[in-house]
């Protein structure tokens, strides 16, 4: 298939959600939560098509493999997280109706698929990890095929999140603790040394500036924060202080 890129083959890569431009900080909460989400599941939409594209590029003998692995490795783990926060989100009671009550089970489509797909990739990437001479690029592709179902559950959970359907059943003020709440519960179950750096370096800046919401206290600690997975970001769509795109070699 003349000119066809490479990444494309088999589905890939992904594609990305719709966001906004403006400043969602400073919008009603019922209208900006399904562009927050976005932002958040873009990032890791821009992880997945970046590893598949890698797989593809980088050649199971080269001296960066392991690198590469741990980065893949660091990625799924903070998927994992993403996706129970979000189960959470939508479906824990803490005043009132759980929202998949409230808004429908629609809100929250079932990414068991996806769970399962990680748990299973993260044992394969631990192997590897350990004898990364047993790596293989097509395996790993097969084993990120669960990314077409998860982005598609995606894309309809984000539309379905209407500022019509949310503002019926919570007030803009109770969304916005929730919507707090989930970031803190995120940040606290994350390695942070890898979350933030994965945030900035997985954004696209041309599409906002708004996100993501780091304080200028984060962004000083940035470059000490990558130190601590120094070979990961070599691997990132963006490079986390330049912000501008990463060319793999």
């Amino acid at each position: 298939m003349c000119g066809t890129d490479p990444a494309a083959i088999g589905g890939y890569p992904l594609p990305l959600l719709p966001t906004l431009s403006c400043d969602i900080y400073a919008i009603d909460s019922r209208v900006a939560l399904p562009c927050l989400m976005s932002f958040m599941k873009n990032a890791f939409i821009r992880a997945l098509n970046h590893v598949y594209a890698i797989s593809i590029r980088l050649p199971s003998s080269d001296q960066r493999i392991l690198y590469f692995l741990q980065y893949v490795k660091s990625v799924v783990n903070l998927l994992q997280v993403h996706l129970e926060g979000d189960r959470l989100f939508y479906t824990t009671c803490s005043d009132g109706r759980p929202l998949t009550e409230a808004l429908g089970p629609d809100c929250y489509p079932n990414f068991s698929g996806a769970t399962e797909a990680l748990t299973t990739l993260a044992g394969v990437l631990a192997e590897w990890i350990k004898t990364p001479d047993t790596y293989s690029a097509s395996v790993l592709q097969e084993h990120l095929q669960f990314g077409f179902s998860m982005v598609s559950r995606m894309q309809a959970q984000v539309k379905y999140l209407t500022f019509e359907r949310t503002s019926v059943v919570i007030s803009d003020d109770d969304l916005r603790q929730m919507i707090q709440a989930n970031i803190e519960w995120f940040a606290s179950h994350s390695d942070m040394t890898f979350l933030l750096p994965f945030v900035i370096s997985h954004h696209d800046p041309s599409t906002s500036s708004y996100w993501p919401p780091v304080q200028e206290q984060g962004m000083q600690a940035l470059p000490t924060l990558l130190k601590s997975h120094e070979e990961c970001w070599q691997f990132a769509p963006f490079d986390p202080l330049t912000r501008l795109p990463v060319v793999i070699h």
